[in-house]
């Protein structure tokens, strides 16, 4: 719903490093050293002066967040060599599934030399570029499913030198598997004595300025591809009016220097070949050829070819346009990274944001001194049924030390989204690659690279910022993205559900949903969560209803309006079963009055069911099933989880569409007798608040001939675990009292016929116990005869003999109908030597 500023990692080494630096009665510390984080999280480099430090990442079970430590420090080989810029590049590997498999830092140094360590702290490779201090090192990768290639930057005051990462990883990757196969992985020997590898072939290209222009950062955009109509007017722009234009666009890379004089430049890197006119031809045949004959006629040599610069390319590059401004000098240049924007820094306490491709200014922040700045790019997130468009957003995220404040700005001209107080003493860490070396068209499980990420020394961690995606729109566009990411907090609170904070936040967010899309998508993650509790289902459903209440849909628009009184449907009968659920599940224990009747027949028919199944199925005392399993090895569970996934069940056997009634699903009847026996339980064991029952039935809308089918099949799916005729009929004295009150539910429709008919509602109940294969069918049979005999006895005013011979007719006609039971029985007479089987094959009666 906001934004947020998380923990994404813990430093434990924190202080160790400051004292290591020398710095650890420096606050503000960080501001004195050089660092960097690798965008995939799992390392953190920090130089300072010619000490180096190494924090790597481990698991830890006790924390949610990745945990650093401290994994190798040391110096350079030289000590006269001074840290001035430092980059992490993790490389893919086919040794991991996914992520990087090591971790490659780049250290520049103010020689103009670039050092390239493992993430053990072992020197694999350096080379020069130039004889100036390394201002900054930068890194390019390229998005996903694209063929460019990623390279790597490093910007001098003069001169940028840009090395392809086609040239430059496979040669790092040799280096190390060469070093870790000679001296093994964890080897720490002095590596100055190794032979040097072959230099890497990169491009030089020159700032084209006037004397006296300094350059104290640069950005590379990546090769750029223009029309033919776009590169004469930049040609005619940048060359002049009246100077001859090349028609053929050449392919070339734009470059953005940020400095004094001028304080913004754009530059044109150009790449490969041009093509050139017949009259550049013969000015280079007419110049070879007159320096060919002058230099034979006064016998001048030929100038020897430098085969030391054979492997660097060197050029001026093209000036493209300039902002000149003589009082300001622009600091650092942070670049977008879908290189179209910029942000730049300077010393008048500014925040400029710049577009690229039009080399325009389009907005202006005062009052940041020191300013950092970094990009966050957002996707759309979408869920299953829901229509999004994966769309994507741009923010830009601005760090104020001296005013300890981190903002949030949307882009281009958007409003600030969200301003945090942080430490004045942290840093930002903003990373424009991500994993390195991955060739086109590989299917790597790579998670997106952490763009921006926070230093903060107050408490050792390492902070990222999370911006949902619906801040980029406008309110209007807003709600769908607004509902997915209020859809996935409440996932991750359902989560880690432990306390009531957590639940009022739930019924919060619940509230807070405006599509009916997304609230569908909950209503249909919380029916598939075996975990949920009634009672925090309840609430969501309470508070879905209240905002459907509240919201109002036009008129014209009649299938919205159908949409929303369906759905409105749906979460009214959810609610009223997640109600009648919890009501039946913490019954009020009452007394009741004794509701069954039995004839002779009915006991002699009782006790040849306790005679016949009491033995065999008899309880065992809770010492030996203890004792069993122990001896057994089995895994017991405690009561809670076994129940887990039951207030789900339940819910899936009832029909919710319709507005006046909830009817079971007869499709599902395989699973009624479980489901009901979950149910009713702690109802039937120690509740029998037949009121209760009657009220919360009707509230419910759940019919009476449905509770009375969940009744009968938990009656009928009860093991059998009586030893005693009185422990049956006391069962069944209850089975009596709730089918009664069930009754009551139903109305007159129980005894409304003729005392010759046929009553529809006990003949459903007869064929319901037709089907029962078990002994409890025929006491169920048995309850059911005497609770009807005793309903009808004064509702009419006939005689009582020809109504009583007339039912007895009925469920006489049950009994026949029942099925057979088979149950053999072993007994060893006294009287003889001989063990006799016998088989009972009679029917229930």
């Amino acid at each position: 719903m906001s934004c947020e500023v998380k923990t994404f990692g813990e430093i434990r080494d924190f202080h160790k490093v400051q004292e290591y630096f020398g710095l650890s009665h420096d606050e503000n510390w960080l501001n004195a050293i050089n660092f960097a984080i690798s965008p995939t999280g799992e390392l953190i480099a920090l130089g300072q002066g010619e000490k180096l430090a190494l924090l790597s990442s481990q698991w830890d079970n006790k924390s949610q967040v990745s945990t650093y430590v401290l994994s190798w420090c040391g110096e350079l080989d030289d000590p006269n060599q001074i840290i001035t810029s430092l980059l992490c590049l993790p490389i893919y590997g086919k040794g991991v599934s996914a992520g990087a498999e090591w971790t490659c830092i780049a250290i520049g140094l103010n020689s103009g030399m670039v050092l390239f360590y493992t993430d053990s702290g072992i020197k694999i490779f350096s080379q020069c570029y130039h004889d100036d201090p390394v201002l900054c090192i930068k890194a390019y990768s390229p998005p996903r499913h694209s063929e460019a290639d990623s390279f790597l930057y490093i910007t001098y005051n003069e001169c940028m030198c840009i090395i392809k990462g086609a040239d430059m990883l496979p040669l790092l990757v040799n280096m190390r598997l060469n070093f870790n196969r000679t001296y093994g992985r964890k080897a720490t020997i002095d590596t100055s004595g190794l032979p040097a590898a072959d230099l890497l072939q990169f491009q030089k290209f020159k700032f084209s300025g006037q004397n006296g222009a300094i350059i104290n950062d640069a950005a590379l955009t990546g090769s750029r591809y223009v029309t033919m109509y776009d590169h004469i007017i930049e040609q005619a722009v940048g060359v002049g009016c009246y100077a001859k234009v090349n028609t053929t666009p050449v392919q070339h890379s734009m470059v953005v220097g940020v400095g004094a004089e001028p304080y913004i430049g754009f530059y044109y890197a150009e790449e490969g070949y041009r093509t050139t006119t017949l009259g550049e031809v013969a000015k280079g045949v007419l110049d070879l050829t007159y320096r060919s004959v002058w230099g034979k006629l006064f016998g001048q040599p030929e100038k020897p070819i430098d085969s030391s610069t054979t492997h660097a390319q060197e050029s001026m590059m093209r000036t493209r346009c300039r902002f000149h401004d003589g009082k300001r000098d622009g600091y650092t240049i942070a670049l977008a990274p879908n290189g179209q924007l910029a942000a730049v820094t300077d010393n008048l306490d500014r925040v400029v944001l710049v577009d690229l491709r039009r080399g325009v200014l389009l907005r202006v922040w005062k009052g940041y001194r020191d300013a950092q700045c970094a990009f966050v790019p957002i996707k759309e997130r979408s869920l299953k049924g829901v229509k999004t468009q994966h769309r994507k957003a741009l923010f830009l995220v601005i760090y104020a030390p001296r005013l300890g404040c981190l903002e949030i700005w949307a882009l281009q001209n958007g409003p600030k989204v969200a301003a945090f107080t942080v430490t004045k003493s942290g840093q930002l860490a903003y990373n424009t690659h991500g994993l390195m070396g991955v060739t086109p068209g590989l299917k790597v499980k790579s998670s997106t690279p952490n763009y921006c990420l926070f230093l903060d020394p107050s408490d050792a961690s390492v902070k990222e910022v999370q911006i949902p995606f619906h801040f980029a729109l406008s309110e209007t566009n807003s709600k769908t993205s607004r509902d997915i990411h209020l859809f996935r907090r409440l996932k991750n609170l359902l989560r880690n559900l432990d306390s009531t904070a957590n639940i009022e936040e739930i019924v919060k967010i619940s509230a807070d949903f405006q599509t009916i899309e997304v609230r569908q998508q909950c209503l249909d993650m919380l029916k598939k969560n075996k975990q949920l509790k009634p009672q925090v289902f309840h609430k969501i459903m309470s508070a879905f209803a209240d905002t459907l209440l509240s919201e109002t849909t036009d008129d014209d628009q009649s299938e919205a309006n159908a949409e929303h009184e369906h759905f409105k449907t749906i979460v009214d009968n959810y609610q009223r079963l997640a109600e009648f659920y919890v009501t039946i599940k913490r019954p009020t224990e009452v007394e009741f009055d004794d509701y069954l009747e039995l004839d002779d027949c009915d006991l002699v028919t009782i006790n040849q069911i306790i005679l016949l199944l009491g033995d065999k199925y008899a309880e065992s005392s809770p010492n030996e099933n203890k004792a069993g399993a122990q001896l057994s090895g089995k895994v017991t569970f405690q009561e809670q989880c076994q129940e887990d996934g039951d207030f789900v069940d339940f819910l899936s056997i009832f029909k919710v569409d319709a507005n006046d009634k909830l009817t079971l699903l007869r499709e599902k009847i395989d699973s009624f007798g479980y489901i009901s026996g979950q149910l009713f339980k702690e109802f039937f064991a120690c509740g029998l608040c037949f009121e209760e029952l009657k009220a919360a039935t009707v509230k419910a809308k759940i019919p009476a001939e449905d509770l009375l089918i969940l009744a009968l099949h938990f009656w009928m799916d009860k093991p059998f675990r009586y030893q005693n005729c009185d422990e049956v009929i006391a069962d069944m004295s209850r089975l009596a009292a709730m089918i009664r009150a069930i009754c009551e539910v139903a109305g007159d429709r129980v005894n409304d016929y003729a005392y010759n008919e046929i009553s529809q509602w006990w003949q459903d109940i007869r064929e319901i116990l037709l089907d029962c294969p078990k002994s409890f069918g025929l006491l169920a049979a048995i309850v059911c005869k005497s609770v009807a005999a005793k309903l009808r006895r004064g509702y009419r005013e006939v005689s009582q003999i020809v109504f009583k011979n007339f039912l007895y007719r009925q469920w006489l006609f049950l009994f026949h109908r029942a099925p057979v039971m088979k149950v053999h029985r072993q007994k060893r007479r006294t009287n003889g030597s001989k063990s006799h089987t016998i088989k009972h094959n009679g029917v229930y009666s």
